[in-house]
């Protein structure tokens, strides 16, 4: 009897396990991603996140096969999750310092202003007869953030922003495969 047992639960592991890749990988397709702005070179950036995200989450399938320790899945999942809290956080605050709204979503500016920024500025705010709010900018300039801020400092800026995406995703599916296995462990020795 217990060994049909131990035969479901590995069934119910590989099936489990594989649900979450296969869950991973698609969330990672679902979730809306940024407006990078420039269109294909960005496109390729966010394959490139979805390749390697694929990729870890295949060598965590294989680790679950290697790794049988209750406390190394369970500092695993502990150091992911506080990781994913970070990466989750520091990626809210670049996207919201090194972003600007515009026709509904959100464009990517740099951090440095072009060298002509206030005369262009007190010219505007001149004509308009008020002061131009931040997030009002490219309302005024038509969308494109190269007038207002230098191309260098906004590619840095998506740049940094890509960075911090795939990070974000790569730590949260480790810790989901790392914690679900955890779990499977110590459901296992439950029984």
């Amino acid at each position: 009897m217990s060994g049909r047992i131990e035969e479901m639960q590995a069934v119910w592991k590989k099936l489990t396990l594989a649900g979450v890749w296969i869950i991973s990988i698609g969330s990672a397709f679902l979730l809306p991603l940024p407006e990078w702005g420039y269109g294909v070179e960005q496109q390729s950036y966010t394959k490139f996140i979805l390749f390697i995200v694929t990729v870890i989450a295949g060598f965590m399938l294989l680790l679950t096969k290697r790794i049988k320790s209750k406390p190394s899945w369970l500092w695993l999942s502990i150091i992911t999750f506080v990781l994913f809290i970070g990466a989750f956080f520091n990626y809210s605050f670049l996207r919201e310092n090194l972003t600007l709204p515009y026709n509904g979503h959100q464009e990517i500016i740099g951090e440095v202003k072009v060298p002509d920024y206030d005369r262009r500025m007190n010219s505007l705010e001149k004509t308009l007869g008020h002061t131009i709010k931040s997030d009002e900018l490219l309302k005024y300039g038509g969308g494109k953030p190269n007038l207002f801020f230098t191309e260098k400092s906004i590619s840095e800026s998506r740049k940094m922003l890509i960075v911090m995406l795939a990070l974000a995703h790569i730590i949260t599916v480790i810790f989901v495969m790392s914690f679900l296995n955890m779990l499977l462990i110590y459901l296992k020795n439950e029984i």
